[in-house]
């Protein structure tokens, strides 16, 4: 039975992308670089700063203080831009209305640093909604390593097979792996079908409503086994009376 999800935040919760590319690319300027496409920011995000960075500097000659500079400076915009553009998913409030009436926990871990993914879900969400909110941490590695995700099913408490992980990428797709739970790719996020596809995700969406389908169901299906094997039970209970 399914008693928690967690979600990751960029491009499942919500849609951050016009935000971080404004920044990124200001960030870029300011240090003499060329600026990038939404495209290409799309697909160097999920890692974390350092290496959206990285990535966006990967064809253009610079040393490792540049580097930093442009990191620095984008994480400095992003503090002032961070919720200029940004908004909910349509069916996000739906799902999580969904999630709180029937008493299923939730979580968010991002790759964002902790102190923005806190502040965002503040600003979007109330303090009030998710169970734990975790970002990128000093002394703990980013996702796709699982060990801030551990963090968080410890303080859910709550076993393995009774989570659900909900993300929209590569990085999201492997955390879930890595820590052996079941996983819904969100194809309306920043990656296409046939990426998350590759991942062998449980469930693809195109939206987050079918997510609420997606938990009725499995929920459904265990609540319809148990009763099953009470029945069963109770019939050898009697036949030995």
């Amino acid at each position: 039975m399914i008693r928690a999800v967690v979600f990751d935040l960029d491009g499942t919760l919500l849609n951050t992308i016009d935000d971080i590319h404004d920044s990124l690319n200001y960030a870029l300027e300011q240090n003499g670089f060329n600026t990038i496409s939404l495209e290409d920011t799309k697909r160097y995000i999920g890692n974390g700063v350092s290496m959206l960075i990285h990535r966006a500097l990967a064809s253009t000659p610079h040393n490792e203080a540049q580097e930093a500079n442009v990191s620095k400076c984008y994480s400095l915009e992003y503090t002032e831009r961070k919720t200029n553009k940004t908004n909910v998913y349509y069916g996000i409030k739906e799902l999580i209305e969904y999630l709180k009436t029937n008493g299923i926990k939730m979580a968010v871990l991002s790759n964002k640093d902790h102190s923005d993914t806190v502040e965002i879900i503040d600003k979007y969400f109330g303090n009030e909604i998710f169970d734990v909110v975790v970002g990128k941490q000093k002394g703990y590695p980013t996702k796709p390593d699982p060990s801030l995700l551990f963090e968080v099913l410890s303080q859910l408490h709550v076993h393995h097979e009774e989570v659900i992980y909900v993300g929209d990428g590569e990085t999201d797709m492997e955390v879930a792996n890595n820590a052996s739970l079941k996983k819904i790719g969100c194809a309306y996020g920043y990656r296409n079908i046939d990426i998350l596809n590759i991942y062998n995700p449980d469930f693809v969406v195109n939206s987050p409503l079918e997510i609420i389908q997606i938990i009725k169901e499995m929920n459904t299906v265990i609540e319809d086994e148990v009763i099953e094997d009470n029945d069963d039970a109770s019939q050898a209970s009697n036949e030995q009376l």
